[in-house]
């Protein structure tokens, strides 16, 4: 940045007119601006208009100049695409137009592109504070008429120019109007003070914005503040967590499930890849048996793996027996709570497992609730009986997890869950 001296009734300073301008070593786009309407603001008695191309926007690089800006009588922001790399320009297919029309369609795509990268990046600024100050200053900036925006829309915009009204300069080169292209990429400015160049960067700029669209930014901005009901918000608090999900490949799956219940399957499968156990706890009627049921039929047939089916006496031999028959499953050892109790293997005094506990690689505890007492004989039996090397996998079934509190849920957890930290990465210390 190069300094001539102040003329004569000045304020004593020295003049700063950036001639170069690299972002470089303190050189930042951002200080040259700043020190340029600085001087003017001191060289004039009333405030330039300052107008500015650029093929990029956030409120990062707005902030670093906003409190410059605000002082300004009028700002004028020319938006536009950037060219597409030679590398990356799509092949003309079959299908597309020829010749200045397939330009066109180039830079339609480009400011499509575009435009939906300025919503991507908004979405996702920071709730710092820094950064929500950013955003308001801008909006509050452009609520008061003082700053114009458009968009080029009939070619691409290549060329990056903060013009300075009344010949009072003009930096061109690659700086976009962005955080980083005003302090951190390594750009390459040149500024200019002499009339002619500097008209003819006016003219240049003054043909592109008469040619321009006007463009709502200030609505693209405050969308950020618009309100959205609670059920939206926790879908898009389900979305985040667990999109990775729905990318993955579906397989078949074996039982006629319900959409809602293949998504309980799939989240099943994960949980208990996870932690080698799951709590299926959908309401009464929602298909927790079928999802079992699939479970169960993959631990069976497709890993060739015992099975043991916990569950009330009543069931046992009702509705366990008809939905075996129903979907022709592999036979699987089903025992109810009483024979789990009196399991000679398991402490009792009657044998009735067909094999030895460590054999069965998965446990399903229909009505799991029952187990949630720890002190209570059934659930010393089901602690005996996941003793062994290798861990099963334990698979939990109950429309009701707390009964009475959440120490209900708690045990019933502990069953797979081996400590207290296992969920602590998820903020549940």
């Amino acid at each position: 940045m190069n300094s001539e001296p102040l003329e004569p009734g000045g304020a004593g300073a020295s003049e700063p007119r950036p001639e170069f301008v690299d972002n470089r070593h303190g050189n930042t786009m951002a200080a040259a601006i700043r020190a340029h309407l600085d001087y003017l603001k001191e060289k004039w008695r009333q405030p330039v208009e300052l107008a500015i191309a650029t093929g990029y926007f956030n409120p990062g690089g707005f902030g670093l100049i906003a409190d410059r800006l605000r002082a300004l009588p009028r700002v004028r922001i020319l938006l536009g695409a950037e060219p597409i790399p030679p590398p990356a320009i799509p092949v003309r297919r079959p299908d597309d137009p020829r010749g200045a029309r397939f330009e066109a369609k180039l830079v339609r795509d480009a400011i499509a592109l575009n435009a939906a990268g300025l919503a991507r990046d908004r979405d996702r600024i920071p709730f710092t504070q820094e950064a929500d100050a950013s955003v308001r200053a801008l909006l509050e900036l452009l609520d008061t008429g003082k700053v114009e925006v458009r968009r080029y829309e009939k070619a691409f915009l290549h060329g990056k120019a903060f013009i300075f009204a009344g010949d009072e300069g003009a930096i061109v080169g690659s700086s976009n109007f962005t955080g980083a292209g005003l302090t951190s990429n390594m750009e390459l400015n040149l500024g200019r003070y002499d009339a002619t160049p500097v008209r003819q960067v006016q003219k240049w700029f003054e043909d592109l914005w008469a040619d321009a669209a006007p463009f709502d930014l200030a609505a693209l901005y405050r969308a950020r503040y618009e309100e959205h009901q609670p059920y939206l918000i926790y879908l898009r608090v389900l979305w985040e967590l667990y999109k990775d999900e729905l990318d993955e490949e579906r397989g078949r799956v074996g039982l006629a499930l319900t959409t809602f219940q293949r998504d309980g399957l799939w989240r099943a499968r994960r949980i208990l890849d996870e932690f080698n156990g799951v709590l299926v706890s959908d309401g009464v009627g929602l298909g927790k048996t079928f999802i079992a049921g699939e479970l169960i039929r993959e631990a069976l047939q497709e890993r060739r793996q015992r099975v043991l089916l916990v569950t009330p006496a009543a069931l046992r031999d009702g509705m366990w027996r008809q939905f075996k028959l129903d979907w022709q499953l592999p036979s699987f050892e089903t025992i109810s709570y009483e024979q789990l109790m009196d399991e000679r293997q398991l402490g009792g005094r009657v044998g009735t497992l067909a094999f030895k506990p460590n054999e069965y690689a998965m446990i399903v505890i229909d009505e799991a609730h029952a187990f949630r007492n720890p002190d209570a004989l059934r659930a010393q039996r089901l602690r005996n009986l996941l003793l062994g090397d290798p861990p099963k996998q334990v698979v939990l079934l109950t429309a009701t997890p707390v009964n009475n509190s959440l120490w209900d849920l708690y045990y019933l957890l502990t069953t797979f869950v081996a400590n207290d930290g296992v969920f602590a990465e998820r903020g549940v210390r």
